[in-house]
């Protein structure tokens, strides 16, 4: 267990986060909340879970966890207090909704006195429970969170690896080797979102409501998928298939706006920990791949696939991931005020076209929780407004499942029905002209 009054460097991924975080003119969003929702088998006992989490040394820890600097121009910190009891409270929902209403539209400020993350217990009508983990992005990624509820009933974690502050975090230290990455990295983006850029936001406004949209896959029809994209000549992984059908959708949702599509860009994230890594816990380790979208790419889903790969390829070659991770530890070291300077375009109404997130599988030794079996698991991601839609991967049991985040200022209820149902056809194949796109 970390000690309390400590403090712990933010990483450049962090600092990115906090910078957007600070300057958003849409306030009171809940865009940068994530949730982890469990369901289980069987009634949980609120009390005794309740009292769980204010015993608990891991909970009382992170509860203790706030932004901090250490000098008037040091770099932003985390700061481990002392506490003597927490008070944690758990709120009980009963609703049938994966994620109610109440919940995912409720922020988590990282400016507020209260904990960076709440604890909801569901009660749903057939006597199951669900318990919603909602944390805000800047104090831990997915896989972080995974690792948080893994350490309540049991698990051995590292909770902050190499976060530590010292004295030299506050120097940049940086050789001519990785110098050059940073370099090459920084031309790479500059390039591949340069020109026309389609977004699927319309004006931003202050006020947005989200909601969301679950598609689930059996094991048979996942299984089906798996072998239509290896079929289309998916070579790394799903997740330039499962990209090229979403931007193909998304490409024909602007195109029934009247809205002629020349290139998408967006940057997908990657973690950077080891495989199977037991930590950190705390703040995000992510890197990124930058894809550029063009229109003449997605006649085709295999042809998106094609240009996908050829662009991931070419990014790993070039140790692109590598050099923007370096180059965001970098940019942590300006005011924040003057990195959402560098990282904003006036001109443009977002930062991506649309957003697209591949979480990994739920392990399956993460079986039971607090006593009862897991039967379900999702996590999602935060819906950063602008752009306000967001496509994710939480696969559960070898079985598929995608998240449409979206809010109803930007995508009405017709499109995502129309939006949802088309993709359904593409995945399974049910539609005549599964590789066409007019």
């Amino acid at each position: 267990m970390p000690q309390s009054n400590s403090t712990y460097s933010l990483t450049g991924t962090d600092c990115f986060l906090l910078a957007l975080e600070k300057h958003n003119i849409s306030k009171g969003i809940s865009g940068n909340t994530c949730h982890y929702v469990l369901d289980l088998k069987g009634k949980i006992n609120s009390t005794d879970f309740t009292n769980k989490l204010n015993q608990h040394p891991s909970v009382q820890w992170l509860a203790s966890i706030s932004l901090g600097k250490k000098e008037l121009l040091g770099l932003p910190v985390w700061e481990a207090q002392s506490i003597s009891q927490l008070n944690l409270t758990l709120d009980t929902i009963y609703s049938d909704e994966i994620l109610p209403f109440e919940i995912i539209n409720r922020p988590i400020s990282p400016f507020a006195k209260e904990p960076l993350f709440k604890f909801h217990h569901i009660e749903r009508s057939n006597g199951n429970s669900s318990i919603v983990f909602s944390w805000h992005h800047l104090i831990m990624d997915g896989y972080g969170a995974l690792l948080f509820l893994r350490s309540l009933d049991g698990h051995e974690i590292n909770f902050t690896n190499r976060n530590r502050n010292t004295k030299a975090d506050n120097k940049p230290q940086i050789d001519k080797a990785s110098l050059k990455k940073v370099i090459k990295a920084k031309y790479f983006i500059d390039q591949t979102s340069k020109g026309p850029i389609n977004f699927v936001n319309k004006e931003r406004q202050a006020n947005v409501h989200q909601k969301y949209k679950v598609l689930k896959f059996n094991q048979t029809e996942t299984q089906n998928i798996a072998e239509t994209a290896k079929q289309m000549g998916v070579k790394f992984g799903l997740s330039t298939f499962y990209l090229s059908t979403f931007a193909s959708n998304v490409f024909d949702l602007l195109a029934n706006r009247g809205i002629k599509v020349e290139n998408f860009w967006l940057p997908v994230p990657k973690n950077a920990r080891r495989k199977g890594a037991k930590g950190p816990l705390l703040g995000n380790h992510l890197s990124f791949l930058f894809y550029r979208l063009k229109a003449e790419d997605f006649t085709e889903i295999k042809n998106g696939i094609k240009s996908l790969q050829e662009q991931m390829m070419q990014q790993m070659k070039k140790d692109i991931p590598a050099g923007y991770q370096l180059l965001m530890n970098l940019l942590k070291r300006i005011p924040s005020s003057l990195y959402y300077y560098l990282i904003s375009d006036k001109k443009r109404k977002s930062l991506s076209s649309f957003l697209f997130t591949m979480a990994a599988e739920h392990p399956e030794s993460f079986s039971s929780f607090c006593g009862h079996e897991i039967i379900g698991a999702l996590t999602f991601p935060p819906n950063t407004y602008p752009p306000g839609l967001t496509f994710a991967i939480s696969p559960f049991k070898k079985q598929l499942q995608i998240m449409i985040l979206y809010y109803e200022e930007v995508v009405s209820e017709n499109e995502m029905d129309t939006l949802c149902n088309e993709i359904q056809k593409d995945l399974l194949g049910l539609s005549t002209a599964i590789n066409e796109r007019n």
